[in-house]
């Protein structure tokens, strides 16, 4: 009579396939996770879905859809919805945009410009400031009433301007 002995199982090798089972839901888990963030890629889209989604129909349409552009945040829709209203005014303004002058104020640099809006021709002082960290010029407001108090020569030259385009 032969008999064979087999040992009961040992610690290590229970140990070993716990740890092999957590690998294994761990990169379930990683797997999942990445598929998730690739289908979130592919179809999902964090500006919006865009002007198209909204009914801009009626005056009413027009307002629970601006509301709902705010509320989901649609930045797409948004965006879209101002260059079909601007845009055509903003081309004709940048091919006909004429820099007559450039003045100096205080730091900021005061552009004395003309430009066509809608067939009229338009005159306007644009004053910008240089951003220290940027190096960038922002747009700046600068009027009448404050240039008056320091220089009223400049003053008086952008009210023609802006009244008559005369320098």
């Amino acid at each position: 009579m032969s008999t064979t002995y087999s040992p009961p199982p040992s610690q290590p090798t229970q140990r070993r396939s716990i740890v092999g089972v957590v690998s294994l839901l761990i990169s379930a888990v990683a797997l999942a996770a990445s598929a998730a963030a690739l289908a979130m890629h592919f179809f999902c889209d964090p500006l919006g879905s865009g002007i198209s989604k909204y009914d801009l129909s009626t005056p009413k349409a027009a307002l629970v859809s601006q509301m709902k552009m705010q509320l989901n945040t649609d930045i797409r829709a948004v965006l879209e919805l101002e260059s079909r209203l601007k845009g055509r005014t903003l081309k004709e303004a940048i091919s006909t945009l004429d820099v007559r002058k450039e003045a100096e104020y205080r730091g900021r640099k005061l552009l004395f410009v003309s430009f066509k809006e809608d067939g009229v021709t338009k005159h306007k002082v644009e004053a910008f400031t240089k951003d220290a960290n940027t190096g960038f010029w922002i747009p700046d407001y600068v009027g009448e009433y404050e240039v008056e108090k320091d220089d009223k020569d400049l003053a008086a030259q952008m009210r023609r301007w802006k009244e008559r385009g005369d320098l």
